[in-house]
């Protein structure tokens, strides 16, 4: 997802890169 580039995705979906991470530890993704 982005190359790993989690601020990038955060600013794509328009959410906050914490809350992305949050998400992607929650359904266990990379």
């Amino acid at each position: 997802m982005c190359n790993g580039h989690r601020e990038q995705a955060a600013r794509l979906l328009k959410i906050n890169p914490t809350t992305l991470y949050r998400k992607m530890k929650k359904y266990d993704l990379r």
